[in-house]
């Protein structure tokens, strides 16, 4: 059946009208097969319909960028004089980074619930940059078929370029599996069951306030990440979702209470301004893994906000080690740690998950420091102050990219 597809994504590309098309018909194609969902040779019309204007606009800027990098290679050698070399030099990495990002563009559209040939390309700039490798290869492999047909175009018809567009769809699919299959676990359910006596907060409290200001002294609460500066709102979101970047916000504190319970700085509050119980540091009770629900003990006179995001990744890792006293997790970073492969979402079973086990490899999993990807740290100690003193000396303000 590919050969099918194949064969009718040639016929389509020679008509040239119909190129672009035929091109996101024989990716739609890819998409299907790449979720399982089977198909036949009516799904290459069904896409090629259904994309049409998309592949037009995607075929049109292709065009564009084709041209103008012709009209440089021509050009700059007879008119730039002393700058020739570094132009050229320039226009050979813009348009490596142009393929690299062709690369995933298409899959990326067939994907998007709205489809947008813009922001397709931004997502196949942000997966080239953030995964060189991957894109190296990729782009070696759809190289090397492309070559096979150019110097001998009777393979063309042996499914190349389906097997390419299979390829590419494959690549963005594992990135977005992990990030779609997570499981979010960022539902509160409060309960007015805390004790009296906590409701003022106690010396456990006290400690993750005095923390939230220390960490404004070390100027570890602004965002290393300054992106909010360059994107909108809702591209920000979008980043935040799919790569997990997380260097955008203020970290959070927690701090062991008892074998079962720890107090948990609220999501979206000023760290320095730890200041009241129940609203600015909340107890979290138990999890609730049936309804992906953060239990949480609140006073009865109190509005409380929500506990940070992270409350999941805490709770598995007091959980699972009992001698952990308090954790910070700061959007900063520290040389030579260990640090978690996949950008799985902040609040996900997932990234808890990674972080656990992580930690529980370490020599001292009860003062150790793990990244998060692209994210941040997450440390843990006997003590806030203890965390704090460790790290200081280590610590970096700028997250790496990777």
């Amino acid at each position: 059946m590919f050969l099918v597809i194949n064969t009718l994504w040639l016929l389509g590309t020679l008509t040239v009208v119909l190129a672009p098309p035929a091109l996101f018909g024989m990716f739609y194609v890819a998409n299907e097969t790449a979720h399982k969902r089977g198909f036949d040779f009516r799904d290459f019309f069904s896409g090629a319909r259904l994309y049409f204007a998309k592949s037009w606009i995607w075929g049109a800027l292709n065009i564009i960028a084709a041209v103008l990098f012709w009209g440089n290679f021509t050009l700059y050698p007879r008119f730039a004089g002393q700058f020739t070399t570094p132009l050229l030099i320039t226009t050979v990495a813009l348009l490596i980074v142009w393929l690299s990002v062709q690369l995933y563009a298409i899959p990326y559209i067939m994907e998007l619930e709205k489809p947008s040939v813009g922001t397709a390309l931004r997502n196949g700039l942000f997966t080239a940059l953030a995964s060189p490798l991957l894109t190296v290869c990729l782009g070696l492999i759809v190289g090397v078929l492309v070559l096979v047909c150019l110097i001998q175009p009777s393979f063309a018809l042996f499914g190349f370029g389906a097997l390419s567009a299979l390829i590419s769809t494959h690549a963005v699919l594992e990135r977005l599996e992990p990030l779609a299959c997570s499981k979010l676990v960022i539902d509160n359910e409060f309960r007015t069951d805390l004790e009296q006596e906590l409701w003022e907060g106690d010396e456990v409290t006290r400690s993750i306030r005095d923390a939230g200001v220390r960490l404004g002294d070390l100027d570890l609460l602004p965002a290393p990440f300054p992106i909010e500066q360059w994107l909108s709102e809702r591209e920000l979101r979008h980043v935040k979702r799919l790569y997990g970047i997380g260097g955008l916000s203020y970290g959070n504190l927690s701090a062991r209470k008892d074998a079962t319970r720890f107090w948990m700085s609220a999501s979206g509050v000023d760290k320095t301004k730890l200041d009241v119980p129940s609203r600015d540091i909340l107890l979290v009770s138990g999890y609730d893994p049936d309804a992906a629900k953060i239990v949480l003990s609140v006073a009865p006179d109190v509005e409380p906000r929500r506990v940070s995001v992270d409350a999941i990744e805490h709770w598995m890792i007091y959980q699972a080690h009992p001698h952990v006293g308090a954790i910070l997790h700061v959007h900063a970073w520290m040389e030579e740690i260990p640090a978690t492969d996949v950008n799985y979402p902040c609040g996900t079973e997932e990234l808890a998950v990674a972080v656990s086990d992580l930690l529980a490899n370490e020599p001292d999993p009860n003062h150790a420091v793990i990244g998060l990807r692209n994210h941040g740290i997450t440390a843990t100690g006997e003590s806030l102050e203890e965390i704090l003193d460790r790290i200081e000396p280590r610590i970096l303000r700028q997250v790496p990219m990777t």
